[in-house]
C-alpha cells in the first residue's frame, strides 16, 4: 500500500503541470491552483491553456490583480498586444503590489504596436514610481535609439547598470549604441561584458564579430560569428 501511494504521490510531482493539476482538482474553487497552473502552462509555452486558467482565477476571485498580470502575459507572448494592455490596465486599477512593473509591460506592449509616445509614457510612469527599476532605462534607451538619439540611448543604458550591472540586455544595448557611433573599444568592452554575464548571448557574439572585424582582428571577428551561427543567429 505504502509503495503504491510513494508511486502516485511520484507521478503527480513528476512535474509542476501535474502537481498544480491535482491541486485544481482536489480544491476547484481556490483560485491560487488555477494560478499556478497557468503559469506552469505558460512557462512551458502552453498560452492557450495558460489564458484558460487565468481566466478561472479571474472568476473565482475578480478582484485578484495576479490574474489580469498573467492573462497581459500570455496575451502578449500570443503577440495580442491590445489584449495584453487592456488587462494590465485591469490589474493597475486592482492596486497590485507592484505598479511599477505593470507600467514597465504596458509601455513595452504599446512599444511592440509601434505607439512610441505612449510607451514613453509607462515607461516614465514606471520610474516615477520606482526610480531605482532598471528595465525601463533600458526600454527607453532602446526607443531613444531607434530613434537616433544615440547619446540619450548611451545614458539611459548606463543609468540602468549602475542600478542592475549584472543586466547583460544592457551592456549589449550600450555596446550596440557605442558602436553605432564608432566607439568600437568601448562598444566591444560593452558586448564582452554581455557575454561574461550570458555566454550564450548569440547577437553579442554576432556584433562582436563586427566590431572586432573594424578593427582588423579577423581571426577573433570569424569565431565570434561562427559562435553566433551555432546559437543560432543570422542577420
Amino acid at each position: 500500500m505504502f509503495s503504491i501511494a510513494a508511486y502516485e504521490r511520484n507521478t503527480v510531482w513528476k512535474s509542476e503541470i501535474s502537481l498544480w493539476k491535482d491541486v485544481v482538482r482536489k480544491s476547484p474553487n481556490k483560485e491560487g491552483g488555477y494560478l499556478n497552473l497557468g503559469l506552469a502552462y505558460l512557462s512551458q509555452g502552453l498560452t492557450d491553456k495558460a489564458i484558460k486558467c487565468f481566466l478561472l482565477a479571474s472568476q473565482l476571485k475578480a478582484e485578484f490583480p495576479d490574474s489580469y498580470i498573467n492573462l497581459g502575459l500570455s496575451y502578449y507572448a500570443q503577440g495580442a498586444f491590445d489584449k495584453a494592455v487592456e488587462y494590465y490596465k485591469t490589474a493597475l486599477r486592482l492596486n497590485p503590489e507592484s505598479p511599477h512593473i505593470i507600467h514597465n509591460n504596458i509601455g513595452t506592449a504599446y512599444d511592440s504596436m509601434g505607439l512610441t509616445s505612449k510607451a514613453i509614457e509607462h515607461y516614465e510612469s514606471a520610474l516615477k514610481l520606482n526610480p531605482d527599476f532598471a528595465e525601463p532605462y533600458i526600454n527607453l534607451g532602446i526607443i531613444y535609439h531607434s530613434q537616433g538619439l544615440i547619446a540619450k540611448a548611451i545614458e539611459s543604458y548606463q543609468i540602468a547598470l549602475k542600478l542592475n550591472p549584472d543586466s547583460s540586455e544592457a551592456h549589449y544595448n550600450l555596446g550596440i549604441s557605442y558602436g553605432s557611433k564608432g566607439s568600437t573599444d568601448n562598444a566591444i568592452e560593452q558586448l564582452e561584458n554581455s557575454l561574461t554575464l550570458k555566454p550564450d548571448f548569440a547577437k553579442a557574439h554576432y556584433y562582436l564579430s563586427v566590431e572586432y572585424r573594424k578593427k582588423g582582428l579577423i581571426d577573433i571577428a570569424d569565431e565570434h560569428f561562427r559562435t553566433a551561427a551555432k546559437l543560432g543567429y543570422v542577420n
